[in-house]
């Protein structure tokens, strides 16, 4: 496991009980910033992929989208003369 993940897991272990607006998250990305200003770019970022992470498909529960699809793919059988069909499932 990489540094990141490892820092993923303990905030969700300390902290992830914890319910917060995402103007919360934005201040703590700008305190952030302001005493890492060499960070610029990573904070843009990650500011701008939690803005933008409603249009992608996801869940809030640690797994990553991908992961779920391809457990729901594992789970389904099918004979080979009726495949599934090629929509994504909602969660």
């Amino acid at each position: 496991m990489n540094p990141a993940e490892e820092a993923i897991l303990e905030l969700r272990s300390v902290r992830g009980r914890e319910r917060v607006t995402l103007n919360d998250v934005a201040d703590h990305l700008h305190e952030f910033h302001l005493l890492h200003p060499d960070q610029d770019r990573l904070v843009g970022d990650l500011a701008l992929y939690l803005t933008e992470a409603e249009l992608r498909p996801h869940r809030h529960d640690g797994r990553l989208y991908q992961e779920e699809l391809l457990d729901l793919s594992s789970d389904q059988s099918f004979p080979a003369s009726d495949p599934p069909s090629s929509s994504v499932p909602e969660f």
